[in-house]
């Protein structure tokens, strides 16, 4: 391993010094863009858990639907046609 020198080394410090002031001007953004991350994550979970358990996010007007089709299954049509 090669051995820096006088100006290697204050270049690597100054180029560290320069990314921490960054990071630190930067330290709002960052903590908003890990809290809407965090949000986004939670809603995209809670949704295919809804799904999972069968839960739609109609309003209940399924013949106004365009994908009335899609959202419902043969056997749960049925049952319902039954009642």
């Amino acid at each position: 391993m090669k051995k820096l020198q006088r100006g290697q080394t204050k270049e690597i410090c100054k180029g560290v010094i320069i990314m921490i002031d960054w990071l630190v001007s930067q330290l709002s953004t960052i903590f908003v863009l890990l809290i809407l991350s965090a949000v986004v994550a939670l809603i995209i979970v809670s949704l295919a858990n809804d799904r999972k358990k069968g839960v739609s996010s109609c309003g209940g007007s399924c013949g106004a639907c365009p994908m009335h089709d899609k959202c419902h299954t043969a056997a749960k049509r049925q049952t319902k046609k039954e009642a």
